[in-house]
């Protein structure tokens, strides 16, 4: 390999050995003496890494930017996921499970959801459910959302507010009926007039007013005053009684007993349940007194008998089975519903009955039952269960 010698300071020229001679061009101008000999420039340059590594910390920054922005979530634009670039050690937004609080108060749903992580935001919503509870949210549980996600509760407004009927004037039976009708009770208070016994003389609310569906309209009704006072038996422009409206009774039979109700209700007549064993259908009507088109006043009674089914232990070439006698249970003092059950559970049919009570602890609460507790009675018969309401 040829090798070069460095010529001496004293500015000789640099000779090749080993190479043939060959002309040289006209040497540069030696560096005066004593002057420092300049040292080759790196193999290498570094600006090119530098610029590449400024390109990678703008791009993390960038897609860092881009996954803040949109929570990594493609759902609410249809767009597919996208990959972001993210710079070395950054943490992905952690995705939770939203926790069930339907049916707990609005509070305390709130709070569950807070301690998940999550913001809870309400929204009022009419509800059989009681006034300030949840009743369905959004996103559904068990569904995973990032951290602090927020989740839509329904919380119940109560029953949705009916329009209360006019029914003064009317007999209170007729009155009852007109608000069951509506889907509101009645609290009768009897009050001492010389209107006839069981006009509806005032209400409240009033007539066009609206109130929650299932609350009480107070109704006054009157009744015969009495007083140590000598009433005249032929007064000289006596009033003469309201009219009471004639109605004609539908026909019933074959339809369920809940459509029954409501198209004797639609005309002003009030249904008595008789439950016997038949073939038809359960719960369908099996007969009806009065008979179709029978003509009847508003508040008459339409006594009508309902399938239970096709009697129980039928032998071959016998009657019926007799049914066993079970000894009637004490439901006197729970709720309407906790009554019903305990008393469906043990075979027999209930009916319930509002009587009006001035013990505000007894509202909502069995207080009579008709057969008696301990009494002896035939499994599938019916059971009528007095419920207090209380009149304020």
């Amino acid at each position: 390999m040829p090798m070069r010698r460095r010529a001496s300071d004293t500015g000789e020229a640099t000779q090749v050995v080993g190479e043939p001679t060959a002309p040289l061009p006209a040497a540069a101008e030696p560096p005066p003496p004593g002057a420092p000999v300049e040292e080759p420039p790196p193999d290498r340059e570094l600006w090119p890494w530098l610029v590449v590594l400024l390109i990678l910390a703008l791009a993390a920054v960038i897609g860092a930017w881009w996954a803040s922005r949109h929570n990594g979530d493609s759902s609410t634009t249809g767009a597919p996921p996208q990959t972001v670039v993210t710079a070395p050690g950054a943490k992905v937004p952690a995705r939770i499970a939203v926790p069930r609080v339907v049916g707990l108060q609005a509070p305390a749903a709130l709070v569950a959801l807070r301690r998940a992580g999550l913001t809870g935001t309400t929204r009022g919503a009419f509800s059989e459910k009681p006034a300030n509870h949840v009743v369905a949210q959004s996103p559904a549980p068990g569904a995973r959302v990032r951290r602090g996600g927020t989740v839509t509760l329904d919380v119940s407004k109560g029953r949705k507010p009916v329009a209360v009927p006019d029914v003064t004037g009317q007999q209170v039976a007729a009155a009852l009926d007109t608000l069951r009708v509506q889907g509101l009770r009645a609290n009768v208070v009897r009050v001492p007039s010389d209107q006839a016994a069981g006009q509806v003389l005032a209400q409240h609310p009033k007539g066009g007013a609206t109130a929650p569906s299932g609350s009480a309209v107070r109704l006054n009704v009157a009744t015969t005053a009495s007083s140590g006072q000598t009433t005249t038996t032929a007064p000289a422009s006596p009033a003469p009684p309201p009219a009471v409206a004639a109605v004609t009774v539908p026909d019933v039979r074959g339809q369920k007993v809940n459509d029954a109700r409501k198209q004797l209700r639609g005309v002003g007549l009030v249904l008595e349940i008789r439950k016997v064993p038949s073939s038809l259908p359960k719960n369908s009507v099996v007969s009806q007194s009065p008979r179709p088109d029978a003509a009847a006043k508003r508040g008459d009674h339409v006594l009508v008998t309902v399938s239970r089914g096709a009697p129980k232990g039928k032998k071959r070439g016998g009657g019926p089975a007799a049914a066993a006698a079970t000894s009637m249970p004490d439901v006197t003092g729970e709720d309407e519903a906790s009554a019903t059950q305990d008393l469906e559970a043990a075979g027999f049919d209930v009916q319930s009955v509002d009587q009006e009570t001035t013990d505000e602890s007894e509202d909502g609460l069995v207080v009579g039952q008709d057969p008696s507790a301990g009494r002896q009675a035939a499994a599938g018969s019916q059971v009528t269960i007095y419920v207090g309401r209380f009149g304020g």
